[in-house]
C-alpha cells in the first residue's frame, strides 16, 4: 500500500473577490535535498515544506479490493464553486431554505441533494462552513424550545436529549456521552468514514480546552470537533435544523475564496508532489513533479503519472461506492429523524 502524505495549507478566510484567475495557483514544485519542497505560486510567492511536518494518510487498498473511505482536506477548484454560485444566485440566504416532502429527510442526503458530489463533499463543506463561523452549533435557530413536555412512556431519545439546550451535544461532556453511547450500541456506522484525527482530537478535548479553542480563534481544530457533534446530533433533528444548516453551509461555500493555497500531497514510494482539489465528482489532480525527475526518462515520468492519476481515481470510485452503500444502508432508514421539544 503507498504511504501518502498530506499537508494542507490554507490562508485567512476572506470573502470571494472576482478575478480571471487565482494568484494562488502553483506555478513551480521542486525537491531539496534537505528533504524540503520548494513551491513557488504563480504570484511569484516561495514557501518551503519540510516533508516531516506532513500528516500522514493511507489511499486505497488495492491489495484487498475492499472499499475504503479516503478523506483528504483538499481546497474547493473553482468550478465547484461557479456551479453551486450559478445555482443559487437568486437565493437569500437569510431565509432558511424550504425542504419539501419529497426530499430526503436526514442532513446527509439533503445536503447531498444540494451541493451535489459525495461524502467529501459533505465533510469539506460542513467544515468550511464550521471554520468560517458562518455556521455555529450555538445559533438562536439551533436552540431547543424550553418545555416541561415528556413523552409517556419516556423514549431512548428524550432520555438521552432532553437536558441539551441545543438540538446537538454542544459541551464537550455530552456529546462525548452520546459517543460513547452509541459506541456500546455499535451504531457508530456514519463516524467510520470521518478521520480518525478529528474523533481523537473530539474525545481528547474537554469542555475548557474547548473554551480555550474558542478563545485563541482556532477555528480549524474547532471545526473538527464540532463536525462530530453535527454527526452525532444528526439523528435528533428535523426539517427545520435540516433546513437551516443546509442554509448555511451553501453562503458560506457560495462565498468561498479560491484563492487559498493549495493543497499537497507527498507520494514517497514514487518520490512525487502532487497539488489536488475537489471539483464535482471529487478529487482533482492538477500538478506533479518529480524529486529524481532530471534522471528519469520521458517515459518513465508519463507512466508515473498514470500510476498516481490512477490511485487517485480509484479513491474517488471507492468513495462514491461507499457513500452510496452508507446512504442505502444507513441514512434512508425507515425511521425519521426525532424531534423531540
Amino acid at each position: 500500500m503507498n504511504r501518502v502524505f498530506l499537508l494542507l495549507l490554507l490562508l485567512p478566510v476572506s470573502l470571494l473577490k472576482a478575478q480571471p484567475e487565482s494568484p494562488y495557483k502553483i506555478k513551480q514544485l521542486k525537491w531539496g535535498l534537505d528533504y524540503q519542497v520548494y513551491m513557488q505560486l504563480t504570484n511569484d510567492s516561495s514557501f518551503q515544506i519540510p516533508i516531516e511536518n506532513l500528516l500522514h494518510s493511507q489511499p486505497v487498498n488495492s491489495v484487498s479490493g475492499k472499499p475504503e473511505f479516503t478523506y483528504y482536506p483538499v481546497n474547493f477548484d473553482s468550478s465547484f464553486i461557479s456551479d453551486i454560485k450559478e445555482k443559487y444566485a437568486n437565493t437569500d440566504f437569510t431565509i432558511d431554505l424550504p425542504l419539501v416532502e419529497k426530499d430526503p429527510i436526514t442532513l446527509f442526503a439533503s445536503l447531498n441533494k444540494s451541493i451535489g458530489g459525495g461524502w467529501i463533499h459533505f465533510i469539506n463543506c460542513t467544515l468550511y462552513a464550521l471554520e468560517t463561523r458562518e455556521l455555529d452549533l450555538k445559533s438562536p435557530l439551533l436552540k431547543r424550545p424550553v418545555s416541561r413536555w415528556k413523552p409517556k412512556p419516556k423514549t431512548e431519545s428524550y432520555n438521552r436529549t432532553h437536558h441539551w439546550k441545543y438540538y446537538f451535544p454542544v459541551k464537550q461532556k455530552e456529546a462525548q456521552r452520546e459517543y460513547y453511547i452509541r459506541k456500546k450500541e455499535n451504531k457508530l456506522d456514519d463516524l467510520t468514514s470521518v478521520p480518525k484525527e478529528f474523533i481523537d482530537l473530539f474525545l481528547q478535548t474537554n469542555q475548557h480546552q474547548y473554551k480555550k479553542m474558542l478563545r485563541k480563534k482556532q477555528v480549524h481544530q474547532l471545526a473538527k470537533i464540532d463536525l462530530i457533534k453535527i454527526m452525532l446530533g444528526s439523528n435528533y433533528i428535523s426539517t427545520p435544523q435540516i433546513s437551516f444548516i443546509i442554509s448555511k453551509v451553501l453562503k458560506a461555500v457560495t462565498k468561498y475564496n479560491v484563492r487559498q493555497m493549495p493543497t499537497v500531497l507527498i507520494f514517497d514510494e514514487y518520490q512525487a508532489a502532487v497539488s489536488l482539489t475537489m471539483n464535482e465528482s471529487g478529487y482533482r489532480l492538477d500538478h506533479i513533479v518529480f524529486k529524481d525527475e532530471g534522471d528519469l526518462s520521458a517515459e518513465e515520468i508519463r507512466q508515473r503519472q498514470e500510476i498516481i492519476g490512477k490511485i487517485i481515481d480509484r479513491i474517488n470510485e471507492e468513495n462514491k461506492k461507499s457513500f452510496q452503500k452508507d446512504l442505502k444502508e444507513y441514512y434512508f432508514q425507515p425511521t425519521k429523524p426525532t424531534n423531540t421539544n
